[in-house]
Formats: C-alpha cells, sequence, structure tokens
C-alpha cells in the first residue's frame, strides 16, 4: 500500500482537524496516511520513511521544519499553506482536496534545493573569564533557510572572522552574519538588504547584519564554496538555524557552512517559472495603490497627489524593514 504522510502545525488549531479532513477525501485512494506533528521529530522520522511524499499543513516555517526530517531520508514535500506568505507551499488551504489526488497520481515535477550542513566547533577560548564553552566538541545541523552567528541576549555587536574556501576575508564587528541558501534569499538575508536568488540555483550568500564602521555588502559565494565564522566575543552569542533552532556560541568557535549532499526536494504542479509570479506576488502585496490616484485632480494638485500615493506604497514597506532589523 502507498503511503503519504500529513505533518502539521500543532500551534495552529484548525491544521490537525484539517489534516483528518483530507485523509477523509483520500481514502478512496487506497493509501495508508499517517497523521503526525512535525513538532514530534523522531515519530514524523519514522513515519515518512518509505513514503511517496509528505504533505505539510501549515506555513514556511512547517515547510522548513518538516523538510529537515525528510531531505535525509530523500523524501520529497508538498506544502499546504495555512500560514501568511507561502513562499515554499505549493496551494493554499481551498485547493488541497483537489490539487492532491494529482500528485497521488504522479502528475508533478520535483524541485530540487540546496541545502546546508553546517559544522559547529566548540574551541573553548577564555574571553575575560566569561562564556567558556563547557566541552570540545563538533556538532552537526542542516539548514534549508539559513544560518545566523551574532550577538544573543545583550544588545552588544560581536566580532566575527570569516573565510572563504580557507582563505581570509574580513572581520566584521556587527549584530551578525547570515549564512543563506537560494531559498533563505528570500527570508531574513532580504530584510537586511540582501539579493533575491533563484532557489535552484546552488550559490550560497552571505550577508553581515548591521557591521558598525564598515562598508560590507552582501556577498554571492559559488557553488561548492566552504564558509567558515570565527566568533569573538566576551559576551553570549548564539547561533540560529532556519530561524527556529538556537544554539549559543562562545569565544572562539568556529562555524563552518557548505552544501549538503542531500538536497531539499518540492514537488510542483505549477509551471517551472512560477517563482517569478510568486516573487512579484509577494514583494507588491504593500503597493495595492490604485493607478486612478495618479489620474485624478488638475495639474496644480498633481504633485501633491503623487507625492501621497508615493508615501502610501513605501511608507508601511520601509517600516517593516526597520522592525525586522531590530
Amino acid at each position: 500500500m502507498s503511503k503519504i504522510v500529513f505533518l502539521y502545525n500543532p500551534r495552529l488549531p484548525d491544521a490537525e482537524p484539517f489534516a483528518h479532513d483530507l485523509a477523509g477525501h483520500l481514502s478512496p485512494l487506497g493509501l495508508d496516511i499517517p497523521i503526525v506533528s512535525v513538532w514530534e521529530e523522531a515519530a514524523a522520522r519514522e513515519m515518512v520513511s518509505g513514503a511517496m511524499f509528505a504533505v505539510t499543513l501549515g506555513g514556511d516555517g512547517t515547510v522548513l521544519r518538516a523538510t529537515r526530517i525528510v531531505a535525509p531520508l530523500d523524501v520529497p514535500v508538498v506544502g499546504v499553506n495555512l500560514g501568511k506568505l507561502g513562499f515554499l507551499t505549493e496551494m493554499d488551504r481551498g485547493e488541497a482536496a483537489r490539487k492532491l489526488p494529482e500528485f497521488v497520481a504522479e502528475h508533478f515535477w520535483v524541485e530540487e534545493r540546496v541545502m546546508l550542513s553546517i559544522e559547529i566547533e566548540r574551541q573553548a577560548h577564555p574571553a575575560q573569564g566569561d562564556w567558556v564553552a563547557p566541552r570540545a566538541a563538533v556538532e552537526h545541523l542542516f539548514a534549508v533557510n539559513d544560518i545566523v552567528a551574532g550577538r544573543a541576549g545583550l544588545a552588544r555587536a560581536v566580532d566575527i572572522s570569516i573565510w572563504i574556501d580557507g582563505i581570509f576575508v574580513s572581520r566584521y564587528t556587527a549584530d551578525g552574519v547570515i549564512v543563506a541558501t537560494p531559498t533563505g534569499s528570500t527570508a531574513y538575508s532580504l530584510a537586511a538588504g540582501g539579493p533575491v536568488l533563484h532557489p535552484q540555483l546552488e550559490n550560497l550568500l552571505l550577508t553581515p547584519i548591521l557591521p558598525h564602521l564598515s562598508n560590507a555588502y552582501p556577498l554571492i559565494c559559488p557553488p561548492g564554496a566552504s564558509i567558515q565564522l570565527e566568533v569573538c566575543t566576551g559576551h553570549q552569542a548564539g547561533v540560529t538555524v532556519d530561524g527556529q533552532i538556537d544554539m549559543p556560541l562562545y569565544n572562539g568557535d568556529m562555524v563552518k557552512a557548505f552544501a549538503a549532499p542531500q538536497k531539499a526536494r518540492f514537488l510542483r504542479a505549477q509551471s517551472p517559472s512560477y517563482f517569478y509570479f510568486s516573487l512579484a506576488k509577494r514583494l507588491r502585496r504593500d503597493l495595492r495603490v490604485d493607478s486612478c490616484e495618479l489620474a485624478e485632480g488638475n495639474c496644480d494638485n498633481s504633485r501633491r497627489n503623487a507625492a501621497q500615493v508615493l508615501a502610501k506604497a513605501t511608507g508601511p514597506s520601509k517600516g517593516r524593514a526597520r522592525s525586522k532589523r531590530r
């Protein structure tokens, strides 16, 4: 019997009931359909093994969490958006009952995206007698979007030295540094001033966060690049993976990021050029300006009208960008 697995976000009250409704709708297809919370990683990993694909019920965060679980098992993901943006999802709630049978019938194409493999090497170097690592070890993690190395509890900058392929590049005094995949280029890195990369590229993106007294710019690294960050700090620092996993960093700790051997695999029924439409739709969501505002009035007030339209189009967006950087 073929199996698909529903991975739902337990923080959304209607996600689990909706999963059971969808499972009932698909029952005539003779499928085994386990339903499990995406936060129960061990159970989810066991359920997903051998499945045709996993269906996520939530937002982009649910897709990220699920992908880290299923990618090592070579199981693809189909995302049903119950959240807000839905950059990574394939369909909305109202489309799921109609579209999922098409995926069961294998009417799809597979989109592969690069993931990050992360190694954190604990150096246990003391700084001013504080924040010494409890042990020397190497910890291994995976990311779909990005990792962020930088300050933790205190609003104080940290010093981060950067090597690419073993060559020293720079040392930033900053809130932090983002290493992002092309998938993650539309997330925190974008809010920090980084460029948007097409998700099927295999480049890695290095974006500093609020560097102090520095002309630091985002840097696009070629496929296969290895990026190494060393944290130098006398106070608390940390590393965050996909905005979901948070770990402390200590003075001298090394964080190494490179392309993971496994890929994130998403099933798509949309056109292969869907990303441009999706990107344009989301970047324009705050620019809902009626074009008639530019045409109304006479020559005497045209300048005032244009100023009002510009304020409406740019004001909220700038405010949100500032809040994300804090």
